[in-house]
């Protein structure tokens, strides 16, 4: 049971989240990552336990679950966990969240698409700017004096950086307003390219 000083501490620290990731290059896709760690609080312990983060994606959130029970039942609970993890993220980041049972084929685009594994990513070496990007981006840490929380956000911008890195390396294109790499367009991503046309009029 957290005490009342515990429960302080964890509002101030979500509190300061999206400050510092605003702080980052790639800031919209940090962001969004953050909610593969917070998916556990969201949910609780043994619904924690019966599930599996796998990715996240243009706001979406895929998760594995034991059994299509547990899906149904989170399913079911579906609103209140976005609720959950978009506060801990300080927006509406999150759009929705897609539930498979484990062992279920998903075919969908961000299941054929060529990514990397995650041995493939930790086999990336950096280019020196990349590094020293990176380094400025883990000292800025530093002011999260909860270890578990510093740690969660610092492997999620190094393997930010590394797939930025695999990527432009595969023939990604960079956006040159943002610095993102994506597959496919002119010079501006899919996120930069709406933001420049403004929101739809009706």
């Amino acid at each position: 049971m957290r005490t009342k000083r515990e429960s302080g501490g964890r509002r101030r620290i979500d509190g300061l989240l999206p400050e510092v990731i605003a702080l980052m290059p790639n800031a919209a896709r940090l962001r969004e990552s953050m909610a593969i760690p917070f998916w556990a609080d969201a949910v609780g312990e043994q619904a924690a336990r019966a599930t599996r983060v796998e990715k996240v994606h243009d706001g979406i959130l895929f998760v594995r679950t034991k059994s299509s029970v547990w899906s149904h039942e989170l399913n079911l609970l579906h609103e209140e966990i976005l609720k959950r993890i978009n506060r801990r993220l300080g927006g509406d980041v999150i759009k929705k969240i897609v539930l498979r049972p484990d062992g279920e084929f998903v075919a969908t685009e961000i299941a054929n698409r060529n990514e990397p594994s995650p041995e493939e990513l930790e086999a990336q070496t950096l280019t020196p700017g990349e590094q020293r990007q990176l380094d400025v981006q883990l000292e800025r840490l530093q002011s999260i004096k909860v270890d578990s929380i510093r740690r969660a956000i610092g492997a999620q911008i190094r393997a930010t950086v590394q797939l930025q890195h695999w990527r432009l390396v595969h023939g990604w294109k960079q956006c040159r307003k943002c610095g993102t790499a994506f597959e496919a367009g002119d010079d501006l991503c899919p996120l930069c390219r709406l933001n420049l046309a403004g929101p739809a009029t009706q």
